[in-house]
């Protein structure tokens, strides 16, 4: 259970807070009220209030913001390690050491083939890597 306790104040057992929503107290400061700490509510300056909601509504916009910032960011990182993947996985594989002693290698039928089109990853991974 979460409980919030300050100062021997608020905390209820069993009480959940729910999560605070700054644009519910941005409408609260524009109807010029408050709450204090022990629920009472009080009015409060106009000019205090309404420079309380701007100061809200804008840390909101910026959130939001960074959001989507965030998002786009993530996006070009998880399309660069695909990229990356894709590169890795044209590579030959480890030998292999069995516990008697015998070593595996893995021989291509065509290693042309293989080498091509690694090559070709490597040499477009420039161009893709700008598109991000």
């Amino acid at each position: 259970m979460n409980t919030t306790n300050v100062e021997g104040r608020g905390a209820v057992a069993g009480q959940v807070e729910r999560p605070v929503r700054p644009l519910e107290i941005a409408a609260a400061l524009r109807a010029y009220q408050q709450g204090d700490m022990d629920g009472v509510m009080v009015l409060v300056s106009r000019q205090a209030c309404d420079e309380g909601a701007e100061w809200l509504e804008r840390l909101n916009r910026e959130a939001e913001v960074r959001y989507y910032e965030r998002e786009q960011a993530r996006a070009r990182v998880d399309s660069a390690v695909r990229l990356l993947t894709g590169i890795h996985n044209l590579l030959y594989p480890a030998p292999v050491t069995t516990p008697d002693g015998l070593t595996m290698v893995f021989r291509p039928e065509n290693p042309h083939e293989f080498m091509q089109a690694l090559s070709d990853r490597i040499r477009a991974l420039p161009d893709e890597l700008a598109k991000l």
